[in-house]
């Protein structure tokens, strides 16, 4: 039985969308030469420019070109995720949009990831809006955050500012022991504040 995702896997490749959006395995089915091929049937022959810009995209990415001849199941959690990176950026997005970018991963991709899209940030001036629960992740990265709690949005401002905020989810989610240690971050990067 097909899963429900088969039928919206390739939206990121659709000539209209204007924002580049990464996910989960189940969305990077195919390799990068055969998401090629998907433009190809919308867009029609891809070009030798083309085909350098994907490789730029995975170089960006943090990707060997020869990763782009493999499928998913080749390739490690951190090498899918920065596959599913580089097909969102070959759009050129103006927006990145992530979910849940860091989990599954060993402390070390995950980090190596982080770096990834702290450069991105810095570099390409890329702006990206993410999902996460990872309090690692969201106070390295984050400039500002939006907390969802009682179905919306209790408060959206820098990091300092929804740490100080007084509500009993923050409170729990944010100073609790978890929140501790993730908060240290922001006393080695204080550059996300």
């Amino acid at each position: 039985m097909q899963d429900d995702f088969d039928t919206n896997r390739d939206r990121d490749l659709e000539p209209d969308s204007d924002l580049g959006e990464t996910g989960t395995s189940h969305q990077a089915k195919g390799n990068m030469r055969k998401a090629a091929g998907k433009l190809e049937e919308g867009w029609g022959k891809l070009t030798d420019q083309q085909y350098e810009e994907s490789e730029l995209a995975m170089a960006l990415a943090g990707l060997p070109i020869a990763a782009g001849d493999k499928t998913p199941a080749e390739l490690s959690g951190g090498m899918i995720k920065r596959a599913a990176l580089a097909r969102a950026l070959i759009m050129d997005p103006p927006l990145l949009l992530l979910d849940e970018p860091t989990a599954g991963l060993d402390p070390e991709s995950s980090d190596g990831f982080v770096a990834l899209l702290r450069s991105m940030h810095r570099d390409m001036h890329l702006t990206v809006i993410m999902v996460t629960h990872d309090l690692d992740t969201l106070f390295e990265l984050s400039t500002r955050i939006a907390v969802l709690a009682e179905k919306r949005v209790i408060i959206a401002a820098p990091p300092k500012e929804v740490i100080a905020f007084q509500h009993p989810f923050i409170h729990d989610y944010f100073l609790g022991e978890r929140g501790q240690r993730a908060m240290e971050l922001l006393r080695e990067y204080p550059f996300a504040v």
